[in-house]
């Protein structure tokens, strides 16, 4: 239902208070078996250009990458 959620709005603030919900969440949703859940969000924020910068570092350090690598690779966005 969540996935669904994400999937269909387009309202920034939506798509912001589940990154603070659920972002610090994603290495245990992943863990978990959730990962759509995660993807879900990730891709609202593409499609919505909104909390893109959080989805890649939440993102980053629910796979366990540690800062300074996590710093390196998210410098672009």
């Amino acid at each position: 239902m969540l996935q669904a959620l994400l999937g269909a709005t387009h309202n920034e603030e939506h798509i912001n208070t589940a990154m603070q919900e659920l972002g610090p969440d994603f290495g245990s949703l992943i863990r978990e078996r959730r990962a759509g859940v995660v993807a879900a969000l990730c891709a609202a924020c593409a499609r919505v250009r909104a909390a893109e910068r959080d989805a890649a570092k939440n993102l980053a350090r629910g796979m366990g990458l540690h800062s300074s690598t996590s710093q390196l690779n998210l410098s672009r966005f």
